[in-house]
């Protein structure tokens, strides 16, 4: 009987580790552990390049430790190192798609990113699958898996497209977006960023069919990024 007791006890470890071909937190050694807490603690401080080196370093001991993959993967997203968010993500998933369910929709932002939209709509959809029905990131998600299966469709239908420029009285080196046109075509006003800052401006139509430089909308711009607006039928802002 005991022997029976030690085989099956056996038997139920080695399918444990069959089951579970990874490692947490729990396992690694305890400088493994200071590390993982390191890096959570230059996350909190906005040191993402610190803490990625951090958590690298255990990966070296312990490729397969998810919690750390995991947490890289959120730092790599966080510093905008796009691709390598994507490749611990998939290899969270690799080891364990159930571990942290977040992880499915947040390999699809990584690739969104980059423009993989395709590949993004595919992970929100396979999120949504196993959410449940009362999940709070839902409504989150249903949205971004909208946005990259239309911006999918339009990556995989293309249209002509050929800006021209308005002229050194508009274009710059800044970033000008948002155009409003007046009704009669001769007032232009649109939002300039520069320098961290977004501020309306405006330009007319001169007679010779040149765009005027433009100039900032005083009185109405202030300290805080203006963003978005239209003209009124009289072709005022």
């Amino acid at each position: 009987m005991r022997l029976i007791l030690i085989l099956s006890l056996l038997l139920g470890i080695a399918a444990s580790l069959a089951a579970q071909d990874y490692m947490t937190v729990e396992d690694l050694d305890r400088r493994s552990v200071k590390r993982f807490e390191a890096a959570k603690s230059f996350s909190r401080r906005q040191d993402f390049k610190s803490g990625v080196a951090e958590l690298t370093a255990v990966l070296e001991k312990y490729p397969k430790a998810i919690d750390v993959l995991l947490l890289r993967a959120q730092l790599q997203y966080d510093q905008e190192e796009y691709a390598l968010s994507e490749q611990d993500y998939e290899a969270v998933l690799a080891l364990d798609e159930t571990f942290n369910l977040r992880a499915i929709y947040q390999l699809g932002l990584a690739e969104s990113r980059q423009e993989k939209y395709a590949e993004a709509a595919v992970h929100y959809q396979q999120y949504l699958v196993v959410a449940s029905a009362n999940d709070r990131r839902r409504p989150r998600v249903e949205k971004y898996l909208e946005q990259a299966e239309f911006a999918a469709e339009l990556v995989a239908n293309p249209v002509p497209f050929d800006p021209v420029s308005l002229g050194a009285g508009v274009n710059t080196t800044a970033a000008e977006s948002l155009p409003s046109l007046s009704a009669d075509g001769k007032l232009l006003v649109y939002t300039v960023m520069a320098n961290g800052q977004e501020d309306f401006y405006y330009s007319s139509l001169q007679d010779n069919g040149e765009w005027a430089i433009g100039q900032p909308l005083t009185g109405v711009n202030t300290p805080e990024n203006e963003g978005a607006q239209t003209n009124s039928e009289e072709g005022k802002p």
